[in-house]
Parts: C-alpha cells; sequence; structure tokens
C-alpha cells in the first residue's frame, strides 16, 4: 500500500510542479538535494536532510546576523528549531514573506501527516485544520500544490479518502 502511495505522491509533484507558475512552492522529491537554504527576505534558513526511501526531514536555522534579529525565543548559541510534527517525512514548503510564516505539508509514512503553519519569529507552530479531514490521517500524504491570491491550494491523498483546500495565508 505504501508502495501505491509513493507513486501517486510523485505524480501529483511532477504534475503540481508542472502546473503552475509559483516558483515559491519548495517540492521535495525522493532524490531531493540536501543543505541549507535561505528564505527569500529572511533571516532564516531550511535545512534538508534527504533520506531517500525514508523520507525528507526538515529543520529552521536562524542563519542571519542575530544581533539585529535575537529575541526571547532564538538564542545566539541555539539557532536550530525542529519538531517531528512538522519536520518528519516533508513533501512540499512554502514560506510566507508578509507574515514570516513557513507552511510546511507532511507524509504519514514517516512522519505525522498534515499541514503546519511555523510561526518563525517566536518557536511556535500550529496545524492547519480541514472540514474533510479524515479522523485517522497518519497514512495520508498532504502536498502544497501552488500559492496564489492569498490562498495555498493544498491535496491530501489518503487510502479511504481525498480532497483539495485553498487555505487563506494569515
Amino acid at each position: 500500500m505504501k508502495y501505491l502511495y509513493s507513486v501517486f505522491l510523485i505524480f501529483i509533484i511532477v504534475t503540481s510542479a508542472n502546473a503552475t507558475d509559483n516558483t515559491d512552492v519548495v517540492f521535495v522529491k525522493n532524490n531531493c538535494t540536501p543543505g541549507l537554504f535561505p528564505l527569500r527576505k529572511s533571516p532564516f534558513s531550511i535545512m534538508l536532510y534527504c533520506e531517500g526511501s525514508l523520507g525528507n526531514y526538515l529543520g529552521v536555522v536562524l542563519s542571519g546576523n542575530w544581533s539585529e534579529f535575537g529575541s526571547q525565543h532564538w538564542k545566539i548559541g541555539d539557532r536550530y528549531w525542529y519538531q517531528p510534527d512538522w519536520g518528519d517525512d516533508v513533501t512540499s514548503y512554502y514560506y510566507h514573506i508578509e507574515s514570516s510564516s513557513l507552511y510546511v505539508a507532511t507524509s504519514g509514512f514517516y512522519g505525522k501527516a498534515g499541514v503546519y503553519r511555523l510561526f518563525l519569529k517566536n518557536k511556535s507552530f500550529e496545524k492547519v485544520s480541514f472540514k474533510e479531514e479524515p479522523i485517522d490521517s497518519s497514512e495520508g500524504i498532504y502536498i502544497i500544490k501552488s500559492v496564489s491570491n492569498s490562498k495555498l491550494s493544498v491535496s491530501y491523498l489518503g487510502s479511504v479518502t481525498s480532497f483539495s483546500k485553498d487555505v487563506n495565508l494569515k
């Protein structure tokens, strides 16, 4: 069953990447490139770990000058942030410059399936909820497909149900 999901996931990612001109959504594939990727107009970067068939993992780094941004949440010696809820088995992510929020979509194979909004400045997050979301979406796959008109287009593929929804960017 997981193989079937992987095939669908690759199809959706490739289709989504080709269906939109938006280059701000980052689609993480099984053959992704690991490394540190700066977020535009931000003191933050994404640290991406690519583990092939074991999924892709993400952390946030305060890579800019701490003296220009330091806060009670980010300490000069504590510049890395990771939580398993949003950092495990990442499928895609999008950085919303206006709110300094990072939206992360995950799969339920090796993580907790969902779409998460990360408030980077204060190191907190929330799970974005959907009316159609199944009670147990642990095996499903969420994907951020595109962004337009201040809306995030998200798809969910599960063993029993699937849906696509737009999320208002805050």
